[in-house]
């Protein structure tokens, strides 16, 4: 049962009777109460407790004695006379302000100094801490959902389907320091890893219902545009694989899982690419991530909680005379812009590589925004471009879904840091970089703008 985020609310204000702004005749207790209220109707999911009318920073120091909040939001409603303001901040250690992220709001003609003062502190000094400065509340409500997103992972299990703790290539850098990252993972955002090897994987095949894997198998072909190369017992195959890893998903109680596909596969220790399967736990709400990429893995789960929205992992590809990326790989969502959303129309066909198994090729929508994303845990960063999608290429080199955006290349061509982030990215259809850049800085993470 997933619990409420808790919340401690402050009120930076002054006494009734004081001179400033807004003004002399301001009654901060009032205004605190009004916003309370609406704060407590709009965020239903949200436990405020706190409350209290401060008049110094220094006086958040006591939320240091709570240590089962998600966050702090600090309201400034009036900026009060000159002389009476004391910054302890300026001088004191910063460390307890490291703590729990804390979103800071202004109250329009009231707190602009206040906020100001001290958000240029936070920023010089790196604290957790992001800024809201709007006439319209749903502005704060937004930046409190950022607090609900690192709540709602907390706690999170990730199946990582694999024989080895290092695998090869790009996406597997994170397990070669395979304990150091799944305690940082841990502390970071409270995520646990899983792990199962190829042996129970086709202990669970073996036994897998074969009537409800044709059923699916039957359901996959008659929702694809067309089938090519795969035959009807591939695509069974496939069905089998999703029920595999979905039984695993529900006896580990994982909503997110990733496979070290290419590795097993090539090695033939699976009876079948889970590309359809991937597919389909996308599309139910679920996170299929390929190539135990444990840290796309993360990047989807936490963007999907962000979002609502499944992502698209990818081996992106540069056209620079084009001023084009392509997003290229072997699976992909169909629900792309959600659950309750449209459908994008696949054709079946077999995996690109090695022209064997079954995954989806998706025409991917186009004339939208794309926000890219990829989450380094081990250098705390995470990279970011956006582009517009204009076209699908079809053709038999690379990946079978191939996402075409327009965006500035060049410029990612120089900033795409490889040795931190690899060469998979993760993309979701929709303007998300000032949520992205608002999240990082919560959870203590440097932007990489790639665009």
């Amino acid at each position: 049962m997933e619990t409420k985020t808790k919340i401690w609310v402050s009120f930076f204000g002054m006494r009734k009777g004081e001179p400033g702004w807004p003004n002399i005749d301001f009654d901060p207790e009032k205004r605190k109460e009004e916003l309370l209220q609406t704060l407590k109707e709009n965020c239903e999911n949200i436990e405020f407790v706190g409350g209290e009318m401060i008049l110094d920073f220094e006086e958040l120091r006591k939320v240091e004695q709570k240590k089962d909040i998600d966050g702090i939001l600090v309201f400034t409603l009036a900026t009060r006379p000159a002389g009476l303001v004391s910054w302890c901040l300026r001088k004191q250690e910063l460390s307890e302000f490291r703590n729990y992220p804390m979103i800071i709001a202004a109250d329009l003609f009231g707190g602009e100094e206040m906020l100001l003062d001290f958000y240029s502190v936070a920023q010089a000094n790196s604290l957790p801490v992001i800024a809201v400065m709007s006439s319209d509340l749903t502005e704060v409500k937004s930046a409190l959902h950022l607090f609900e997103t690192i709540h709602h992972v907390k706690g999170s299990k990730i199946l990582n389907l694999t024989d080895g703790k290092d695998p090869d290539g790009q996406s597997g850098w994170w397990g070669r320091n395979y304990e150091g990252y799944l305690t940082q993972l841990k502390e970071l955002l409270g995520m646990e890893v899983v792990t199962i090897g190829s042996k129970q994987i086709n202990q669970y095949y073996k036994v897998a219902d074969e009537k409800s894997a044709r059923q699916l198998a039957s359901q996959w072909i008659s929702k694809a545009v067309k089938v090519i190369e795969p035959s009807k017992e591939e695509i069974v195959k496939s069905g089998r694989m999703y029920l595999v890893i979905k039984k695993l998903m529900e006896e580990r109680e994982a909503s997110t899982v990733t496979m070290d596909c290419l590795g097993l596969y090539y090695d033939k220790k699976l009876p079948a690419y889970p590309c359809l399967a991937f597919m389909q736990l996308n599309n139910e709400g679920f996170t299929g991530i390929c190539e135990s990429d444990m840290e796309a893995t993360v990047t989807q789960l936490l963007m999907r909680e962000l979002t609502g929205l499944p992502g698209f992992v990818s081996d992106p590809v540069l056209d620079t005379s084009a001023g084009q990326i392509i997003y290229a790989h072997c699976t992909a969502p169909t629900k792309l812009f959600g659950q309750d959303g449209p459908v994008a129309p696949y054709i079946i066909r077999s995996h690109a590589e090695d022209r064997k198994s079954a995954c989806p090729q998706v025409i991917m929508p186009v004339g939208k925004p794309i926000t890219t994303v990829k989450i380094s845990l081990r250098e705390k960063k995470i990279s970011l471009h956006q582009g517009k999608s204009v076209g699908n290429v079809n053709n038999e080199r690379g990946c079978r879904t191939k996402l075409v955006a327009e965006a500035n290349v060049e410029r990612i061509m120089e900033n795409y840091k490889f040795g931190t982030f690899g060469w998979h990215r993760v993309s979701f259809y929709g303007d998300f970089a000032r949520e992205v850049r608002q999240l990082s800085k919560l959870l203590g993470l440097q932007v990489v703008e790639e665009s």
